[in-house]
């Protein structure tokens, strides 16, 4: 055995001799110095290496504190154990400070009490050897794990760290740390450092710490497990370390799991069939809210019980033990149908589905049951049954539909009237063979279950449709629907073909006239709507049944459609009326109609038809008609007055040139026949003058030339010329080019013709033409004088009035508007406004 080797440094030789003694054991060298000088020249000499020093503190030369300071920075193999001879706390700390594994105090017992210090040091010391291999490997393990782990002293000094550790920091944070740093120095968020400072005090307190932490990094949220545990040296606490495991992964499929937990929890809980679970003897091990609704046991009440004793009738015990058991080996069916009993005592009728649990060795360990209650369906199942002998007597097909849209009941009548076997249509048959398109198919039975099944209430319904049979035909039914016992409805069918084809041929004359044909019932609500009426007004059939009449009328002639839409109410006999009106279009557009209406009874009250046609373009024609017509005369003037002009006139020129010669000839005669030359030549002159001015006026020599503006300013001038009355003449804010060829050509006939009249048939001494432009789109034009007014009446009476209506055809033909104004001797106003 190894001896260990002892330096004793002590001058007292009482003492000595006591430690020597205690000593004793052939396992230890002794060598011993009484010089406190010596001592630490001997402990410099690097070839010695005692194991083990014991130090007293007076000594001559140097005492043992300054020994050990000394020393300390020097050599520190070997372990110093402090003899003293009291037990002052001071000189206690200042020696443990530098490094003294321990203290003995100089006693009697010193002997004992030396022997037993020794061998616990020298424990300590193969512990301490075993354990810095042990630590070895930890740091191993440390360095190569994929943790993050560290060390901190009392202090927040890291003592040790490994390479996870630095790199999950310098990725949260872009920090760095060694070992020797504090952890609370570096640049953490303030929010860091006080959760961290709160944990890390906690475990300094003793305490240990697990949970979860959760950063941020690069937008993304990290999870980690977090492990603060204290440190510990002789029941004292001296530092903490740390352990932090990235657990984001985990944690994603713990979420995943859970959220596939809750919903497979929350669909058993919200399934309408019964959810059981039972081990492989039948108890009982999860009841969801359906099987407490069909079996009356709360969850409490069934679990931990026997499926069989709680549900099962004494009677059929046995036999459904067979079953189970059979399903339990794996030879039993997957769906039963029993008989079952309720908490109250109630016997109903249930289906059951039954899977088999097996663990990783396929060993049974339960079975998981859906279970439906199907009483009331066997209920209703056997009412059908039993009223079947009646409806199959019924010359109808009778229908009976589930919530689902399944036929489960189809008369007799499918037969005689379809071809198809009852049996051929129950379930989505009858949706798949009776219509011709599965589109179609599809559409009508989702319309079906939304009308009878989504909405809150639910009335009997009356349709039409289109059946294929078995052959291949069509035939056409009208459908009574109503509600049926329970969550159904039945629906009805007659057969109508016959009638459903005169209806086509009245429907298909409607559908193809040419003029719009509107039905409206009492209350002014249109009930029937051809294609061309939409052609005429713009809307379609779909948007326009069920609205009210006044939506075609104009707003000004809806007062007037009221009083007599409620006269007819009031007649209640058939008429027929025609008259011309006009309609209002969709887009809120005027236009002209020829209306007929037609009215007759029907179930005591009134039906409407109206047949209506747009005379739009008939009315063009009217227009174009006038264009002609205006055109013509135009033509008309301007080819009489370029014969006036160029015929008449030369004539007369020509004459008067005769005239200047007799005169000439007979200067020299006297009496009367010289007089009459020169009355002849001014008569001669006023023709010539009056002859140029009517052909100017109709060939609108100063319109063509001059424009609109100039024309009526020249119209107003040569009246002022030549008439006994006083023509005024404005114009404001007009610009000729924003005046279209039509509008000039007609505003200066227009303009002629009333100066003319007045001219002629008024006595005014003045009168006034004033053309302006207002609102920035219309023209007016004013023509006033102070004569004697016109007497329409007598016109009339008298056939005269062309040049008015003439008037009035070109106002109409440029869309514009005349008022007339007057009153006898008090002149006449005319007013005429038009669009540009």
């Amino acid at each position: 055995m190894k001896k260990h080797n002892i330096l004793i440094v002590e001058d007292n030789k009482d003492h000595l001799y006591f430690i020597k003694k205690a000593l004793s054991d052939k396992m230890y060298n002794l060598h011993c110095i009484s010089s406190g000088t010596e001592a630490y020249n001997y402990l410099l000499n690097p070839k010695i290496k005692p194991d083990l020093v014991l130090l007293d503190n007076h000594l001559p030369g140097m005492t043992g504190l300054e020994i050990l300071k000394k020393i300390g920075a020097k050599k520190k193999d070997y372990g110093f154990v402090f003899l003293t001879i009291d037990k002052s706390i001071e000189i206690v700390v200042e020696a443990m400070n530098l490094g003294v594994m321990d203290f003995i105090v100089k006693t009697p017992n010193l002997q004992y009490e030396l022997s037993q210090k020794i061998k616990k040091i020298y424990k300590t010391h193969k512990e301490k050897a075993e354990s810095l291999g042990t630590e070895a490997n930890f740091k191993s393990i440390m360095e190569s794990s994929a943790d993050s782990i560290c060390a901190v002293d009392t202090h927040f000094n890291l003592t040790s760290l490994n390479q996870s550790f630095k790199d999950s920091f310098i990725k949260s944070y872009n920090i760095e740390f060694k070992k020797g740093d504090n952890i609370f120095n570096k640049n953490f968020p303030r929010h860091v450092l006080d959760f961290w400072k709160v944990k890390y005090n906690k475990a300094l307190l003793g305490e240990s710490l697990i949970f979860e932490f959760s950063p941020k990094y690069k937008g993304k949220l990290l999870h980690f497990e977090i492990r603060l545990n204290p440190i510990t040296i002789r029941n004292t606490v001296v530092g903490v370390s740390y352990i932090s495991r990235n657990i984001t992964d985990r944690k994603k499929i713990e979420n995943e799991l859970s959220t596939k937990n809750q919903l497979l929890s929350k669909h058993m809980n919200n399934t309408p069939l019964a959810a059981i679970y039972i081990d492989i003897h039948s108890i009982v091990k999860e009841w969801n809210k359906a099987a407490e609704k069909i079996f009356g046991y709360t969850e409490q009440e069934a679990l931990g019980k026997n499926i069989i004793d709680l549900v099962v009738p004494k009677s059929i015990k046995g036999k459904i033990k067979s079953v189970c058991k059979a399903i339990k080996s794996g030879g039993g069916n997957d769906t039963n149908q029993n008989i079952n009993i309720t908490k109250q005592g109630k016997t109903i009728l249930c289906n059951w589905y039954n899977t088999l649990i097996t663990n990783q060795n396929k060993e049974p360990i339960g079975v998981a049951s859906l279970v439906e209650d199907i009483t009331e369906r066997k209920f209703y199942e056997e009412k059908i049954r039993q009223s079947d002998a009646i409806l199959n007597k019924i010359n109808s097909i009778v229908l009976v539909i589930n919530n689902k849209g399944d036929v489960t009941y189809a008369s007799k009548g499918v037969k005689l009237l379809l071809g198809f076997e009852p049996r051929e249509v129950l379930g989505n048959g009858w949706w798949e063979k009776t219509f011709t398109d599965s589109d179609l198919a599809l559409k009508r039975r989702k319309s079906a279950l939304e009308h009878f099944f989504d909405n809150k209430t639910f009335s009997i319904d009356t349709s039409r449709r289109q059946l294929k049979t078995k052959q291949g035909n069509y035939k056409w039914f009208e459908w009574t629907l109503s509600k049926g016992i329970g969550n159904t409805y039945i629906a009805i069918g007659l057969d109508i073909t016959k009638r459903h084809d005169k209806d086509s041929q009245y429907k298909a004359i409607i559908k193809t006239a040419n003029d719009a044909i509107v039905l409206v019932n009492h209350k002014g609500t249109i009930i029937d709507w051809n294609r061309a009426a939409t052609k005429i007004f713009g809307y379609t059939k779909k948007e326009i049944l069920g609205k009210p009449v006044s939506l075609l009328i104009p707003k000004k002639y809806i007062g007037l459609h009221q009083k007599a839409f409620g006269k007819s109410n009031k007649r209640k006999t058939a008429q027929k009326k025609d008259r011309r009106a006009e309609g209002l279009r969709k887009n809120g557009q005027l236009f002209p109609i020829e209306l007929s209406l037609n009215t007759w009874q029907s179930a005591n009250k009134m039906i409407f038809c109206a047949f209506i046609k747009d005379v739009t373009e008939k009315r063009q024609l009217e227009q174009n008609f006038i264009h002609a017509f205006i055109d013509a005369q135009e033509v008309e003037k301007q080819s009489f007055g370029e014969d006036l002009h160029d015929g008449i006139s030369q004539i007369l020129s020509a004459e008067s040139m005769y005239i200047d010669v007799l005169i000439k000839l007979n200067k020299q005669s006297k009496g009367k026949i010289h007089e009459y030359l020169d009355k002849i030549k001014t008569l001669n002159l006023s023709a010539i003058n009056e002859a140029r001015s009517i052909a100017h006026g109709l060939m609108s020599k100063q319109l063509k030339e001059n424009g609109l503006l100039k024309a009526l300013e020249h119209i107003c001038d040569d009246y002022n010329n030549t008439k006994n009355i006083i023509f005024n003449y404005s114009s404001k804010n007009i610009k000729e080019v924003e005046i279209s060829k039509e509008i000039k050509t007609n505003l200066f006939r227009i303009t002629q013709e009333i100066s003319t009249n007045t001219i002629r048939h008024s006595g005014a001494t003045k009168a006034e033409v004033r053309l302006s432009k207002i609102n920035n789109n219309q023209l007016k034009l004013v023509v006033k004088d102070n004569g004697v007014g016109i007497d329409f009446d007598k016109m009339k009476r008298e056939n005269k009035g062309a040049g008015f209506k003439n008037i009035e055809r070109r106002v109409k033909l440029l869309n514009g508007k005349i008022d007339i104004k007057t009153a006898p001797n008090k002149g006449t106003f005319f007013t005429i406004t038009i669009p540009l």
